[in-house]
């Protein structure tokens, strides 16, 4: 475990230096087992005023055995790193915990930017490239493709993990809008850094169809989002969209 939590340590405080970020509060970091989080690779939640940062026993394992980590792999953790650094904002403003959950579009949206300018090898101050070719290779789960095939099968795969029948159960309808916020977040670093075919990678007709107008609503307010720390007044937006959505489940 010690192994781990190094690793892990290091990339956190690697995190902190690329926002940069200072002072970010500390976690308790644990393994669960693959069957208890499924496909989710790592998350992180705060209780009883401690944080924990729970890693799935498969990823907790390549990050132990595997001698050059994968770009991708590093993402993830940048992705729940982002949530730590906005739950701080979000604390600091006075948001309760139990609040929390109305700024969710926004939340994994600016985490999925962050993890996309990263696995990129995109640095935010200031910014080292200022343009992409859309066949510029990313290191993903999909192999070495290029940026512009990993939106398409980014996007792709999240419509057809979307089913409809089951938009009435609280976890799947909050797992859908998270797809969506995914693909959002990704699309919008290619949006900032490539301009190639860019209509085709912010058409989320596919998504509406199956999500409601309320996906393009979400999609105008975030997409305007592009900078790197936390954007209170697109959290605030997509919160107002977000609010009437998931209130049903509540």
């Amino acid at each position: 475990m010690e192994k781990l939590e190094n690793i892990v340590n290091n990339y956190y405080n690697d995190f902190q230096k690329y926002m940069p970020i200072k002072n970010m509060e500390s976690y308790v970091l644990d393994i669960k087992p693959m069957n208890e989080m499924k496909y989710v690779m790592a998350e992180t939640i705060k209780k009883d005023s401690i944080r924990y940062l729970f890693l799935n026993e498969g990823f907790a394992a390549d990050l132990l055995v595997s001698k050059i980590i994968e770009r991708w792999k590093i993402g993830i953790l940048y992705h729940e790193f982002t949530h730590i650094a906005d739950d701080m904002i979000l604390e600091r403003n006075a948001v309760p915990l139990s609040k929390k959950y109305i700024y969710r579009s926004y939340i994994e949206y600016h985490a999925e930017f962050i993890k996309t300018l990263y696995m990129l090898g995109i640095y935010p101050f200031p910014y080292n490239k200022t343009k992409i070719s859309y066949m510029d290779k990313i290191d993903s789960q999909y192999n070495n493709v290029s940026v512009y095939d990993y939106l398409i099968k980014l996007k792709t795969g999240y419509i057809k993990d979307i089913d409809v029948n089951k938009m009435s159960d609280r976890d799947s309808f909050i797992s859908y809008y998270d797809m969506l916020s995914y693909y959002l977040g990704a699309a919008s670093v290619y949006r900032l850094f490539c301009g190639y075919n860019i209509n085709e990678i912010i058409d989320i007709s596919e998504f509406v169809k199956k999500l409601g107008k309320s996906a393009e609503q979400l999609k105008d307010v975030l997409l305007d989002s592009i900078t790197i720390n936390f954007d209170e007044k697109a959290a605030i937006k997509s919160a107002e969209l977000y609010i009437p959505l998931i209130q049903p489940f509540l």
